[in-house]
């Protein structure tokens, strides 16, 4: 498909710059239509070639293409939908790469002012800190036990681990993020402890600080 859109825009570049003869309307680009199959799946190959000003060849060729939505648009939509979809059912795993990609949508890192660079970063910290699949305790004991309190992998544990590495980066495992006595603690479970994930520096604050006003968020919308 690639190289027969770019063999399309040398046929409309050198239809465009063929001499007119007498008595011939002159040629606009906007006398052209071109009729894809699946134009939704070829929509960035088609972007690519027909660039938005000029082209390799020197040439401006804007294609505006019909029938899909903009690719702006629907990331700025499945932006907003995911803090009501990755959690809006009792079968949603809120499973890493699923939620790592949600994390990597421009409308989404840029919202809370993170660039490309750091919201990557912010993901691979989420994986280091141990992010495998659930949001937090109370929405894995949808599939366990009722008396099983383990959270390990969540989203919220590896959320715990950068905050603590944030803050108390030379710290062994620490309960200060859970201020509960112990005899408080339901009789089948252990008292939590956080290790801080030592790759965590001051750089990376205002990542952390996003992550955990994402978390809030899924929180108020779940």
């Amino acid at each position: 498909m690639q190289r027969q859109l770019e063999v399309l825009r040398i046929m409309i570049g050198r239809w465009l710059n063929e001499p007119i003869k007498s008595g011939e309307k002159k040629r606009h680009i906007s006398d052209i239509v071109v009729l894809l199959p699946d134009v939704e799946r070829h929509h960035a190959l088609i972007g690519s070639i027909f660039v938005s000003g000029r082209g390799q060849d020197g040439l401006t060729l804007p294609a505006k293409v019909t029938g899909v939505v903009d690719a702006d648009i629907r990331q700025l939509w499945e932006a907003i939908i995911g803090f009501y979809k990755l959690l809006g059912s009792h079968s949603a795993r809120f499973e890493a790469a699923e939620v790592l990609d949600w994390l990597m949508l421009p409308p989404l890192f840029e919202s809370f002012g993170l660039t490309h660079e750091q919201m990557s970063r912010g993901c691979d910290l989420l994986v280091e800190a141990g992010f495998i699949r659930g949001f937090d305790e109370l929405h894995l004991k949808q599939t366990l036990d009722s008396n099983d309190y383990d959270y390990r992998f969540s989203f919220a544990q590896a959320l715990d681990r950068l905050t603590l590495g944030l803050v108390m980066p030379e710290a062994e495992l620490s309960d200060c993020l859970y201020p509960l006595d112990k005899d408080e603690w339901p009789s089948t479970a252990l008292p939590e402890m956080t290790l801080p994930l030592p790759q965590v520096s001051l750089n990376d604050a205002l990542i952390v600080e996003a992550l955990c006003r994402i978390y809030t968020g899924l929180v108020a919308r779940r």
